[in-house]
């Protein structure tokens, strides 16, 4: 009994180390603007794209799925993912398609093609780290000392016909 059991704890450890080679990167691996949907080395890959990418002439190609060929940060700002202040997103690799539609989307026009080989969508991460911006502030305690003591107030008692001070 205690081989099967060895057995199946190591069978375990496997499967859990081939899910953990599986899983996506937790930390986004950095890309440049020109990075193109057919240069991710994954099928779904964590990146983020620095910021003033939709300054440059950015090549995307299709709607909400993208031709390989265009640019995985462009196709991020078209599809509303990031800004042009960059950030994190999701890219997942597709087969190819027959149309890709142009349309202009948050400042990104993209271009029409009849045909390519591979494809891509992006999404948004689903819990991207943010950072917290303010001012520190402190509580006010109250000072040490004796406590007060809470004032009791005696309700007013009206009589039956209005006049205060007999009780009813």
């Amino acid at each position: 009994m205690s081989v099967i059991f060895d057995f199946l704890h190591l069978l375990g450890l496997i499967f859990l180390m081939c899910r953990s080679f599986r899983a996506e990167p937790s930390v986004p691996t950095p890309i440049t603007c020109m990075t193109r949907g057919a240069d991710l080395a994954d099928v779904r890959a964590v990146v983020v794209c620095p910021s003033n990418c939709a300054l440059q002439q950015l090549s995307v190609f299709g709607s909400r799925v993208y031709a390989a060929v265009s640019s995985v940060c462009g196709a991020a700002i078209h599809r509303g993912v990031i800004t042009e202040s960059g950030g994190s997103l999701k890219a997942h690799r597709l087969p190819g398609r027959e149309n890709y539609l142009s349309s202009l989307s948050h400042g990104v026009k993209s271009q029409t093609l009849s045909r390519w080989t591979a494809s891509f969508t992006v999404s948004n991460l689903l819990s991207q780290p943010m950072e917290v911006l303010g001012e520190s502030s402190t509580i006010a305690l109250p000072r040490p000392g004796p406590a007060k003591k809470a004032l009791k107030k005696n309700p007013k008692k009206v009589t039956q016909n209005g006049n205060k001070g007999q009780v009813i």
